[in-house]
């Protein structure tokens, strides 16, 4: 069904995000045409009206907030369905948040306060994960929350177990512990990749074409960030004005301003916005590991050759 333009409306906002890190360029549609289909045909069923739907995002209206919770918890049911029958597509990430209130519909999009809000909330909302602004949650009944929300800050409610929510997104292990020692990293940008070795750190990434890596995006500083080498890690540095958002392994994807974090096995860097928000370029990252040869006699000896290494 399609709304008149400006038509006061009641009801529920589902806003979702799909990010694959592992396509390239990141911003390419992580679902496929069938994956969207199928979300189409849910939402429709639920008497949702769709305002927008792609393989990167999907923005529907529910008269019901009841009706939106069943929809996000169908779009993690499916990015969990395709993580688990195609291991290519493990990093398939999806965060939705749902909104509930009053607003008004003016050429298919919503115009309002709060639905402004989900688009900004959604950098807090961990990957796999649902959340929801309280206005939405006091609209369910008590049998649709199977656990009690989780809070994320402000009026933003998670709403999935805690425990679950960290295992989705913890940070990876130490790559020294659990792969040797990190090596090389291949960086791509647009798809074309460079590959550094630890010698060539700090590697320069900004606007400025003197970068080692420069990248072309209005979000971007000159001088946005650096890549450091330290005991056989990879480390991003932000030093920008608008900040970092790095998408790590485990499909979280953490907001840098001003700090660091250790790059293990495979993601990706938007400068200045969102990986779903960004306009310019992403950086994508792949971290290379080489366990060092231990020696074959006492541990006396294993212990000098690592400190050798170190």
């Amino acid at each position: 069904m399609r709304a008149q333009a400006s038509q006061p409306l009641t009801g529920a906002l589902v806003l979702a995000e799909f990010v694959d890190p592992r396509r390239a360029p990141v911003s390419d549609q992580a679902l496929n045409a069938a994956e969207v289909e199928r979300l189409s045909l849910h939402a429709s069923a639920g008497s949702g009206q769709m305002l927008e739907l792609s393989g990167r995002t999907l923005l529907c209206f529910f008269p019901q907030a009841g009706k939106a919770l069943d929809c996000a918890r169908e779009i993690q049911a499916l990015t969990a369905a395709v993580r688990s029958a195609q291991p290519a597509r493990n990093t398939l990430t999806a965060r939705v948040i749902i909104g509930y209130g009053q607003l008004a519909l003016a050429g298919g999009r919503p115009r309002g306060d709060w639905p402004q809000r989900l688009t900004e909330l959604m950098s807090r909302v961990p990957a796999h994960c649902i959340a929801a602004l309280k206005t939405c949650i006091a609209q369910l009944p008590a049998a649709a929350l199977k656990t009690p929300p989780q809070a994320l800050g402000g009026d933003l409610l998670l709403l999935q177990p805690a425990e679950a929510a960290a295992v989705e997104t913890r940070m990876p292990a130490s790559p020294v512990a659990d792969a040797g020692l990190f090596t090389t990293i291949t960086l791509r940008v647009r798809g074309v990749p460079q590959d550094f070795r630890a010698a060539d750190c700090p590697i320069v990434i900004g606007r400025d074409p003197r970068c080692a890596v420069p990248i072309a995006a209005d979000t971007a500083s000159r001088t946005h960030g650096r890549i450091e080498y330290r005991q056989g890690k990879f480390y991003y540095v932000d030093v920008s004005r608008n900040g970092s958002w790095v998408l790590i392994g485990s499909g979280e994807e953490i907001h840098l301003t001003k700090d660091r974090i250790v790059l293990a096995g495979e993601g990706a860097i938007s400068p200045g916005a969102p990986l779903a928000q960004q306009s310019g370029d992403v950086l994508r990252y792949s971290c290379l590991s080489t366990r060092p040869p231990m020696p074959r006699s006492a541990s006396d000896g294993d212990a000098r050759a690592m400190d050798r290494i170190m």
